[in-house]
């Protein structure tokens, strides 16, 4: 019980601070577009540094 009490306050902060968002599922995983975004930038980045 005392676990799912951290984890719905956990997920209380992240609202009020607004650290949640819209999800992207990748496999068995899931980022906020905003950790896509840096994701596919990096990305980007490497292969551009790479040619």
């Amino acid at each position: 019980m005392e676990q799912i009490s951290a984890y719905k306050q956990t997920i209380w902060q992240k609202i009020i601070h607004g650290e949640t968002g819209e999800g992207v599922r990748i496999g068995n995983d899931e980022m906020t577009i905003k950790e896509w975004d840096k994701l596919i930038s990096r990305i980007d980045h490497s292969l551009t540094i790479g040619r």
